[in-house]
């Protein structure tokens, strides 16, 4: 009977200890796309030399339906020695898995049509180049690994409430 006792208890344990662990993360949805790309942009070491995407770029380039948004930037190196580039994306109509859907689809285009005599070190960048979704907010960045995980980090830090 002690056995059987110490066993529930021990499992009794064990799931309230991992309940604490999981708490869900909340996110702010009240954030200016514009304050964001600032937050991000001190992150990226050619930050200053980005330029921001108009919509028509967005939607021909990218495919991606705007109209799905409420509020987006994409920025893009204006130097032709690297191919940094991010872009942010404030939900509106458009669900989180579309967005995902959109920016996937853009990055495999990327991928499709690199020209492997093109600045081969930047590649790396694009192979790995990453989605984040944080509540109402969706973010792509090609950047190299640790600005990639600051960007994103500052980002996430940015829509924590």
């Amino acid at each position: 009977m002690k056995k059987i006792l110490s066993l529930i208890l021990a499992v009794l344990l064990l799931a309230a200890l991992c309940g604490c662990g999981g708490t869900k993360v909340e996110y702010r949805n009240d954030v200016a796309v514009t304050d964001l790309v600032e937050n991000v942009l001190a992150c990226v070491s050619s930050g200053s030399e980005m330029a921001a995407m108009k919509e028509s770029y967005v939607q021909g380039l990218m495919g991606m339906d705007t109209a799905g948004y409420a509020e987006f930037a994409v920025y893009i190196s204006a130097l032709g020695t690297n191919i940094d580039e991010f872009g942010i994306f404030k939900l509106g109509t458009a669900s989180a898995a579309d967005a995902q859907k959109q920016i996937e689809a853009y990055l495999q285009m990327r991928e499709d049509t690199w020209m492997k005599e093109y600045i081969p070190e930047e590649y790396p960048k694009l192979q790995n180049a990453e989605i984040k979704l944080c509540g109402d907010y969706a973010i792509y960045v090609i950047l190299s690994d640790s600005e990639r995980a600051a960007a994103l980090k500052a980002f996430e830090n940015a829509l924590i409430g």
